[in-house]
């Protein structure tokens, strides 16, 4: 019984060790894909409460996106510097 639940742990974590690597390969990605989840399920939410949405909404969208994607950029160029000083 023991070793059935390590090995599905072991499996999740394998699973989400290959998200984390891809991730990392693939910085952007990970904004875009983000970006597009949190807003299909924050306009969902909106119009289910309010029943309208605000388009005034998207600056906000675009700010937060636009320091995810330089936060992105930063890290990229860190992780090149460390590859290449190696």
């Amino acid at each position: 019984m023991m070793k059935e639940n390590v090995a599905e742990v072991n499996g999740m974590n394998s699973f989400w060790y290959q998200i984390n690597d891809y991730f990392e390969q693939h910085p952007y990605q990970e904004v875009f894909i983000l970006a597009i989840v949190g807003s299909i399920l924050g306009i969902t939410i909106e119009y289910l409460v309010n029943g309208d949405f605000l388009i005034e909404n998207i600056w906000t969208f675009l700010f937060l996106n636009l320091g995810f994607l330089y936060q992105a950029y930063r890290k990229q160029k860190r992780t090149k510097e460390k590859k290449n000083s190696v």
